[in-house]
């Protein structure tokens, strides 16, 4: 009785699932795979990276260095060209990035969460390029890269 009953309902199964599948597949169709990354054009650079993108976008045009350490820190000794963040005007910035500048962006210990929010920030503002740097500047500075301190 079992197998009677089987046998009639196996086709109207079969064709759900059938129009189940082709569902599934009508609307995969539809569905688009989230981005690699959120932020394309920003890149995580070591110490040594650090040194070369500083040599290579030095003296550029739209080339701009963002130091988001504390003042404190920032005045005993930062990198040659480097902006304290905390001073900039956010218009500024923004201009920048619709004018296509790249930026390097370095920390130092507990400024590193903040740096790597600004540098997402300024990828999605449309800037060309974000390095960011998340090694302690307080405590090691790349060879090659020129320091400078504040002066009183």
């Amino acid at each position: 009785m079992q197998q009677e009953q089987f046998k009639k309902t196996l086709p109207l199964n079969l064709f759900f699932l059938a129009v189940l599948l082709i569902l599934i597949g009508v609307l995969s169709l539809f569905h688009q795979a989230p981005p690699a990354s959120l932020t394309p054009s920003v890149f995580s650079v070591s110490g040594k990276e650090f040194a070369s993108v500083y040599r290579d976008g030095r003296g550029g045009e739209n080339f701009v260095i963002l130091d988001m350490r504390k003042k404190e820190a920032y005045d005993l000794g930062h990198v040659e060209g480097a902006s304290l963040n905390a001073y900039l005007d956010m218009d500024d910035i923004v201009g920048l990035c619709r004018e296509k500048a790249s930026f390097l962006v370095y920390c130092g210990g507990d400024s590193c969460q903040k740096a790597r929010t600004l540098a997402d920030n300024l990828s999605k503002l449309g800037a060309a390029k974000v390095y960011y740097s998340s090694f302690d500047f307080n405590q090691n500075v790349p060879e090659g890269v020129p320091i400078v301190k504040t002066s009183k």
